[in-house]
């Protein structure tokens, strides 16, 4: 990553707290999954994909047990060998992800959430759409970006396949960290900002809990991109997101061998969005009490 995005006094404090987390997590895992089979094995080390791998599990063990289903969850246990060793998709040198399309999951529709969750919980079943997942990654990459990825990313689960100007649909939710749902698209920049924007959601969940960063849900502020008044918590999950991707749409649209029209507009209307939104996402940012939180939220907000 470029020197102004990692952040370098803060991002190794962050990536402590990050690490914490995943490993209490699955402790807490492992000890629930040995109560219910011995034969729940949960690895010493996970990588990105083991982990985001793991909540799919322990969302559907969590609701088999809860509906007293018990030997569906201990059939889910078992199969879990099986998918922690699973092969992925490369996307970027040294980091593979699971790519799975949701027609090859179980779907499951939460109250929590407006979007549904599909669980990947078949690693024979998996239909990976064709689509440039390499040059994505090499778009997040050339515009030094990608430890947006290699810190949390580790499940794409794909929605639909769109056409070059249809609109698209992603998102992420906090039940499954680590997992990302979107459309695909062929244009590696277009994919690129797809895997991006939801990896950032992601990404902030997870250093949100890591840091026991707590915000105020009744305040609002002005938000440009809902045009609407949002909390705190929604404010900066946009502002985050797409600052980071308007750093990834201007170094796209001035790069001197491909530059993107699209990356052009997107940037250029960004530009426009920001000009509306930049004092509610400061004064929600006020809200983070964790100075590095904020030294991170700030660099994207600024």
């Amino acid at each position: 990553m470029s020197t102004d995005v990692a952040l370098t006094n803060v991002w190794p404090s962050l990536a402590h707290d990050l690490k914490d987390l995943r490993e209490r997590r699955a402790a807490q895992v492992r000890a629930a999954g040995a109560r219910l089979d011995e034969r729940f094995v949960v690895p010493p080390t996970l990588d990105a994909r083991q982990y985001a791998l793991l909540h799919h599990f322990t969302y559907a063990i969590t609701a088999a047990v809860r509906e007293r289903r018990l030997d569906d969850a201990r059939d889910l246990t078992q199969r879990w060998e099986t998918a922690s060793t699973a092969s992925g998709t490369s996307l970027l040198p040294g980091h593979d992800v699971r790519v799975v399309a949701a027609d090859d999951c179980e779907r499951s529709d939460d109250d929590r959430y407006e979007s549904p969750l599909f669980l990947h919980l078949d690693p024979a079943s998996r239909t990976v759409p064709s689509a440039p997942w390499s040059g994505a990654g090499e778009a997040i990459q050339r515009a030094g970006l990608d430890h947006f990825i290699t810190s949390v990313t580790g499940v794409v689960v794909t929605l639909q396949v769109r056409g070059r100007r249809d609109t698209t649909q992603s998102y992420a939710l906090k039940a499954l960290p680590g997992t990302i749902f979107i459309d695909v698209v062929q244009d590696p920049v277009r994919l690129g900002e797809l895997i991006l924007h939801e990896s950032a959601h992601t990404l902030l969940n997870e250093i949100f809990a890591a840091c026991g960063v707590d915000l105020d849900p009744e305040a609002r502020w002005y938000s440009p991109w809902k045009q609407a008044y949002r909390p705190a918590y929604g404010l900066l999950h946009a502002g985050f997101a797409f600052g980071v991707l308007q750093k990834y749409f201007e170094f796209h649209a001035a790069a001197s061998d491909r530059p993107s029209a699209y990356a052009r507009v997107r940037a250029e209307i960004g530009a426009e969005q920001w000009d509306l939104a930049r004092g509610s996402v400061r004064d929600a940012l006020a809200e983070v009490r964790d100075e590095r939180v904020a030294s991170l939220l700030w660099n994207f907000v600024a």
